[in-house]
């Protein structure tokens, strides 16, 4: 039943998979034949419906780091008579500018509540207005190893970076920013343009299949796609939602989870009909770079960050540390490349 030298990759790839269990377009295309559901494709124009997929809640603050914007006036509350003292103190020099004098009464501050957060991320920033690299990098830090999630500090620390001449430091923080919220445009522009600035393009494709599937009055699943990869990925999708005990039976093929093994298969059958396209293959980058991934073996990779973390985004978060990194490698190996100023 190998009817192509990427499902014997896959089959390679995905571990404990009985190669006879995987099915290619052909196969599915006979299946839904002598099903006893009704299926039927329409190939006709048509706007489906897009995803939207979710953004995370969070603090940060799209507004660039600029002088003072984050520190006048201070937000951080403190209740003791001789903190309140040093506050004021503080943001008299802030409303001058004067950030070198204003630090000693921060790191005063910080000595009667070294439980504050915000002070060591005040400090940083001041820091970084005083255009003291070593000092920023330092509580930028700081407020990481408390908050290693925090979004905030690490498109600042990335931001500061950039200023310092750290690049490849600055990709680093803005790429865990990403991960963190996913899907935030913003948070994509930011780390596009530091990549730009390094000389490398990301690129920002999405993966999102065009189709659509829905049950008739008549009980028939119609089948909606333009013909190609699509199609034979949407035909994959029916089958799997709709023929009865095909679920089931799949889920027994590998220890992997059952809705890893369905869109392993779905994606090989785009994968498979990309192949066999004729002209057009450049309008589907994301099919291209499945077939490297298949072959490099990090379909895996592929999937978690093009689909899963896409779809539930909060599980970036969960990852890690050694995770983590395999993600950003994933970005920088699969998802950037030299931009034509770079090339050799």
């Amino acid at each position: 039943m190998l009817k192509s030298p990427f499902l014997f990759i896959l089959i390679l790839i995905s571990g404990a998979v009985a190669a006879q269990q995987l099915h290619t377009p052909s196969e599915i295309a006979q299946l839904l034949e002598k099903s006893s559901i009704p299926y039927a494709f329409d190939t006709s124009t048509f706007q489906p419906v897009k995803e939207v997929f979710p953004i995370l809640e969070d603090r940060y603050n799209s507004v660039p780091l600029s002088e003072g914007i984050y520190l006048q006036p201070t937000d951080i509350i403190v209740t003791d008579k001789t903190a309140r003292k040093y506050q004021k103190k503080a943001n008299n020099f802030l409303a001058k500018k004067n950030y070198l004098k204003a630090i000693p009464l921060y790191l005063d501050l910080l000595e009667l509540h070294p439980e504050h957060t915000e002070l060591k991320m005040a400090l940083a920033r001041l820091y970084t207005l005083a255009h003291d690299c070593p000092q920023a990098m330092h509580w930028y830090k700081q407020v990481i190893t408390v908050l290693p999630k925090d979004i905030s500090a690490h498109v600042e620390m990335a931001q500061l970076c950039m200023q310092c001449q750290e690049g490849e430091l600055a990709i680093e923080y803005i790429t865990r920013a990403h991960l963190f919220n996913r899907n935030d445009s913003r948070l994509v522009a930011m780390m596009s343009d530091v990549y730009l600035q390094q000389g490398l393009s990301y690129h920002n494709w999405k993966l999102q299949p065009l189709y659509s599937i829905t049950t008739m009055v008549d009980k028939t699943v119609r089948i909606q796609a333009a013909p190609g990869p699509w199609q034979a990925y949407a035909s994959c999708k029916a089958l799997w939602q709709y023929e009865p005990n095909y679920r089931q039976n799949m889920r027994h093929m590998s220890q992997s989870p059952v809705g890893l093994i369905e869109e392993k298969e779905c994606l090989l059958n785009a994968l498979i009909s990309y192949t066999q396209l004729e002209s057009g293959q450049a309008a589907f980058p994301e099919l291209a770079l499945l077939g490297r991934v298949l072959t490099e073996r990090v379909v895996d990779d592929y999937i978690f960050y093009e689909i899963t973390s896409r779809r539930q985004p909060e599980l970036l978060r969960e990852l890690s540390e050694e995770q983590l990194q395999k993600m950003i490698r994933y970005i920088r190996d699969y998802r950037v490349e030299p931009t034509e100023e770079r090339q050799p």
